[in-house]
C-alpha cells in the first residue's frame, strides 16, 4: 500500500445528513396531549422546546426554528402540488435529501426533506385533497439533528379532522373596526385576510375593490417605510404596471410607528390606486393594501379603516 493510497483509506467519508425520522403513512388518533393550531382544521403534539407563533399559523423555538401550517381550505391538493416533486426542487437549487409519495391520516401527500442554503434544511409535507389542501414546513439550522429529530416526532403526531369548523378570526394578531367603512371581513388564507365591500364574494369582478391584511415578522432594520414598498414591489410582480407613488409619509396609528403611502398604475388594461399602510409593534407586523379602479372615496374608507388598526 502506497503512502497515498493509504492517507485515503484514512480520510473518513463526507458525513451523511440523517434522514428525519418520519413514519409512513402518518394516521394518528386525537389524544388530550394533542394541540389544536388556530385557524387551521390540523391538531398536532407541538415539538419540544417550540411555542406558539404570533405571526402565523404554529410554532417556532428561538428565531430560526420553526413549524408552519398553511391550511387551504377550499383548494386542491391535485392542483396545488401538481408541480411539487424532487426534480421541482432540485431546478431550483436545492439539496433534495429525500423524497416520498405517500399518506397522512387517509389522504394522499408528499414529503420532503431538502436543504436550500447552507444554513437551513426543511421538512415539507403536503396533503389534502380535492376539496382542501395543506402545507406543514419544518425549518431548521443546517445539521441541527436535536431539531430535526424533535420537529420529526411532532409531525408523525398529525391528526386533520376535515368536519371542523374554522374560526379564521381567531388567529388574527390585529382587531379594526369596520363600521367606519363598507368593507366587512371575506376570506382568510395562511396569515392574508381579505375585505370586501359588504364582505360579498366579488370575485369575478375585476374592477371590484378590496382590502388585504397580511400579518409579517418585523424587525431586523426593516422600517415601516421598507415593508410599505416591499407590498407595493410585491403588487408589481402581480399584475401592477407603470407604478407611480403619488404619496407617501411617516405617521403614527393608535400610537404605534407607521408609512402610508398611495400609488398609481395599471392593472387589468386599466387604471388603479394602490393604498399601503404598514405599522409594527416590537416583532410583529400588519400591512393594509387596499386596490380600487380610480375610485378617491374608496382610498378614503380604506384609510378610515388602516386607522383603527390594533394589535391584540
Amino acid at each position: 500500500m502506497t503512502l497515498q493510497t493509504l492517507a485515503q483509506a484514512q480520510t473518513p467519508e463526507p458525513a451523511q445528513t440523517p434522514e428525519p425520522a418520519l413514519h409512513f403513512p402518518i394516521r394518528n388518533t386525537r389524544s388530550a396531549q394533542h394541540a389544536y393550531v388556530p385557524g387551521t382544521r390540523l391538531y398536532i403534539i407541538p415539538p419540544k422546546g417550540y411555542t406558539p407563533s404570533q405571526t402565523v399559523a404554529g410554532f417556532e423555538k428561538g428565531g430560526n426554528s420553526a413549524l408552519v401550517i398553511q391550511d387551504l381550505v377550499g383548494g386542491s391538493f391535485y392542483t396545488n402540488a401538481a408541480t411539487f416533486s424532487r426534480q421541482a426542487f432540485e431546478q431550483k437549487g436545492a439539496k433534495v435529501f429525500d423524497y416520498k409519495e405517500t399518506t397522512i391520516g387517509g389522504f394522499p401527500a408528499k414529503f420532503l426533506h431538502a436543504q436550500g442554503d447552507a444554513n437551513a434544511q426543511v421538512i415539507i409535507l403536503v396533503f389534502g385533497d380535492s376539496t382542501f389542501s395543506t402545507m406543514i414546513m419544518a425549518a431548521y439550522p443546517a445539521g441541527d439533528t436535536r431539531s430535526a429529530e424533535d420537529l420529526a416526532a411532532a409531525l408523525n403526531t398529525i391528526v386533520y379532522d376535515k368536519n371542523k369548523k374554522i374560526n379564521p378570526i381567531e388567529t388574527a394578531i390585529f382587531t379594526l373596526d369596520e363600521k367606519v367603512s363598507r368593507f366587512r371581513f371575506f376570506s382568510y388564507t395562511a396569515n392574508l385576510y381579505m375585505y370586501s365591500v359588504g364582505g360579498k364574494d366579488n370575485s369575478a369582478d375585476q374592477r371590484a375593490p378590496m382590502a388585504l391584511i397580511t400579518q409579517l415578522p418585523a424587525g431586523g432594520g426593516v422600517t415601516e417605510k421598507n415593508m410599505a414598498e416591499q407590498m407595493i414591489s410585491s403588487a408589481q410582480q402581480h399584475g401592477l404596471s407603470e407604478a407611480k407613488i403619488v404619496s407617501g409619509s411617516a405617521t403614527t396609528i393608535n400610537g404605534l410607528p407607521a408609512y402610508e403611502m398611495t400609488v398609481s398604475g395599471i392593472q387589468n388594461g386599466e387604471k388603479v390606486i394602490y393604498y399601503e399602510c404598514a405599522l409594527s409593534k416590537g416583532g410583529r407586523a400588519l400591512s393594509l393594501t387596499g386596490v380600487s379602479y380610480n375610485d378617491d372615496q374608496v382610498v378614503r374608507e380604506f384609510t378610515a379603516l388602516a386607522h383603527t388598526l390594533r394589535f391584540k
